[in-house]
């Protein structure tokens, strides 16, 4: 996912600023616990599938009647998100294909 931080430089001939890609980290546990806005988990979700990127992804499963489980998958995405809010994530370890609703989908680090 395209994440910049700028970097801002004072020199004799003046000030600069340039743009820099972030690297990847290791997954952060305070990612899974936290809920990423809509619009940022579309974008990252969808650049995810162009660039084939490996992320790991946060979802929530209704169980029951107010019932509700976090499960933490990693794989990569196979489509972009359709017209029915719908995205296509296959899993590293067993290779299953899962149909997320985008809802169900709380937050997304690149690994």
């Amino acid at each position: 996912m395209e994440n910049y931080y700028d970097n801002h430089f004072l020199s004799a001939e003046g000030s600069r600023s340039t743009l820099q890609s972030a690297l990847p980290v290791s997954i952060h546990s305070e990612l899974t616990n936290s809920v990423m806005p809509l619009y940022q988990i579309i974008r990252f979700a969808n650049q995810a599938a162009i660039n084939k990127k490996k992320v790991s992804i946060t979802i929530e499963k209704k169980l029951g009647h107010n019932q509700y489980t976090r499960q933490l998958l990693t794989g990569t995405f196979h489509s972009k998100l359709n017209k029915n809010k719908q995205i296509a994530f296959k899993t590293a370890e067993n290779d299953m294909v899962h149909l997320l609703k985008i809802d169900q989908i709380l937050a997304i680090q690149q690994i």
